[in-house]
């Protein structure tokens, strides 16, 4: 028998909470309770609850959990691509400092409440 770490279980856990939510999202929109912010239903959650004949709820769910985890996982190798270039290319590090310092002194012209801000803001 395996042995299941706790933090295997709280993963486990987190999954059946979000797994819940969206099933309870999914039953707020059918009922009409929530609706989508586009336009004329052309969401991917609205054109695949448009076809409950070929779309479950659960593979509703199961592709939702798969959009989410797949713009993660890009967002997670964009900034490993950066943060590589960056530790590669020391030039390019004082290339976004110098256009940072930039936008930053045009930003504090139209809003002086930035000087006063902490830097790590």
């Amino acid at each position: 028998m395996v042995e299941i770490h706790s933090d295997s279980k709280m993963v486990a856990e987190n999954c059946r909470q979000a797994r819940i939510w969206i099933k309870d999202y999914i039953q707020q929109r059918k009922q009409g309770k929530r609706e989508s912010s586009l336009s004329g239903g052309t969401d991917i959650l609205s054109l695949m609850l448009g076809r409950p004949d070929v779309f479950s709820d659960d593979f509703v769910v199961d592709e939702l959990l798969g959009f989410f985890g797949a713009a993660t996982e890009t967002t997670h190798n964009v900034f490993q691509t950066i943060l590589t270039h960056l530790c590669k290319d020391k030039d390019s590090i004082t290339k976004i400092r110098s256009e940072f310092s930039k936008v930053y002194s045009e930003q504090l012209k139209s809003d002086p409440s930035l000087a006063s801000a902490p830097k790590s803001e």
